[in-house]
């Protein structure tokens, strides 16, 4: 393996501190991520100028990154926008799905304020507009120093679509009849306080039962996609969980009117999606998962444009669309429709990038152990061991980077850095035919700086990053 291509570093490093640049440096790190917060650079309204004091903390953690030797990987951070970007009368389009469902950036978590500037003409024009300031304020020699460019530009910084809305509603006459463990009962109260509740008919089930005041619980189809709800009063409550949110149907997306000019229109306007033939289902998912890929090669476009003649770091995050996962039943098929409702496809996205010899994958999801240990179908397999050989059928696994998920305990860390008996991200030993730490993920940027320096003993410390990056790199 060459040397060049190793990368360790930290996520969420304090913005404008030298003494944290140093620290992680201390640890082995070979890089820093420098993060543009366009809340924080541009928060006056569509082409104003930029902040004087964001972009002077900005230049400084590229000067501090170099002063203490960490090569720089930088991050437009559009994922936290201003407030102009996502209400008002400047508003970016918002995304709607096929119930007519809204996705409210403005209302939602942090990180998770998006709007659909990845297919509509105003949403470009403000993000080209922030790239082009920003590199106008870093200037050519500070962009020179830039040796990668992680992108996304979905919710935290990755590359998919909103995540699903689940909407409370006065639906009834179904009950819970399963769950982790099962409920085979309609009435939840205390007992079932953090269930997730899981099984045949979800997505698309309606779940009704009587609660007790105070007590609180989890409906979810998936660990990622749940609803916490809140009983304040004794009494009985309904929420549906509807199909995922495919979000297609919003008025650029529909009928051209205010689509970005590289975007086209939906093949079927009007029509919903599992209605029709699969014939039709595949036209109207193959055009909006394109549309992702159509939008990450215009972002890296424009950071070409504006200067950076650098590497490109695709975020590819969950678990994506499987080969032998099924299309057609509503059950059966859930799986397939939560990754392809976001767009999480890595291979048709790295098909779409692998002719471009400086953009290469990253996983958000390293530190999952190899899926089912010893299983061979495509389900099995863990998402970074997914995206990996996606990757290596594209000659495209030399420079394969990633992160954790966050907040992994020394345990945890040392599995991800090769200690799992089935296989870890950053060991190349997993990886049948390939000679011992030849292949496998290159790099890791741990998430986060605060959980290394917290000194709790569940998470692992700055210490523990020490060791693995020193065991690690002395095995190359």
């Amino acid at each position: 393996m060459s040397g060049s291509y190793l990368a360790f570093g930290v996520l969420g490093m304090p913005q404008g501190d030298l003494v944290s640049k140093q620290n992680i440096k201390a640890a082995g790190c070979t890089h820093n991520v420098v993060v543009a917060f366009w809340s924080q650079l541009q928060p006056n309204g569509p082409g104003t100028a930029l902040d004087t004091t964001a972009v002077a903390t900005l230049q400084s953690d590229f000067d501090q990154s170099v002063k203490v030797g960490l090569k720089i990987i930088f991050e437009m951070a559009i994922h936290y926008p201003p407030s102009w970007v996502l209400t008002g009368g400047n508003a970016v389009e918002q995304f709607v799905d096929q119930s007519g469902n809204v996705y409210n950036g403005f209302g939602a978590p942090s990180g998770k304020q998006v709007a659909n500037w990845q297919w509509s003409s105003l949403g470009r024009q403000y993000v080209a507009d922030f790239i082009t300031k920003v590199a106008a304020a870093l200037g050519s020699t500070r962009i020179s120093w830039t040796v990668g460019v992680k992108c996304g530009g979905g919710y935290y910084g990755e590359l998919h679509y909103p995540p699903q809305t689940l909407t409370p509603r006065s639906d009834s006459g179904c009950v819970v009849t399963s769950g982790n463990p099962v409920v085979t009962d309609s009435h939840i109260g205390a007992g079932d306080q953090g269930l997730l509740i899981s099984g045949a008919g979800i997505p698309g089930a309606t779940y009704v039962g009587t609660v007790t005041g105070g007590t609180s619980f989890r409906l979810s189809s998936s660990p990622s996609s749940q609803v916490d709800v809140n009983a304040t009063a004794n009494g009985t409550f309904s929420l549906s969980i509807g199909m995922y949110s495919w979000w297609g149907y919003g008025t650029s997306m529909q009928t051209g009117t205010g689509l970005a000019s590289d975007q086209a229109v939906c093949p079927l306007p009007g029509y919903t999606l599992f209605s029709g033939t699969d014939a039709q289902d595949s036209l109207w998912i193959n055009w909006y998962i394109n549309g992702l890929a159509t939008w990450i090669l215009w972002f890296v476009g424009q950071m070409r444009a504006a200067g950076w003649n650098c590497n490109f770091h695709v975020c590819h995050p969950g678990y994506g669309v499987r080969s032998n996962q099924p299309r057609v039943s509503s059950s059966a098929a859930s799986g397939y429709r939560q990754a392809a409702s976001l767009g999480e496809d890595p291979e048709r996205i790295i098909g779409a990038y692998a002719h471009d010899s400086k953009i290469w994958a990253y996983g958000t999801w390293l530190n999952t152990a190899d899926g089912f240990p010893g299983g061979t179908a495509d389900s099995d397999k863990a998402a970074w061991k997914k995206l990996y050989e996606e990757s290596l059928l594209r000659n495209k696994h030399f420079r394969i980077w990633g992160e954790n998920t966050g907040n992994e305990s020394p345990t945890g860390m040392q599995n991800i850095f090769s200690g799992y008996t089935y296989g870890s991200a950053l060991s190349g030993a997993s990886y049948a035919g390939s000679p011992s730490q030849t292949y496998g993920f290159q790099g890791i940027f741990w998430l986060n700086y605060a959980s290394l320096t917290d000194g709790s003993p569940s998470h692992a410390q700055l210490s523990d990053l020490t060791t693995a990056i020193g065991a690690h790199t002395a095995t190359l």
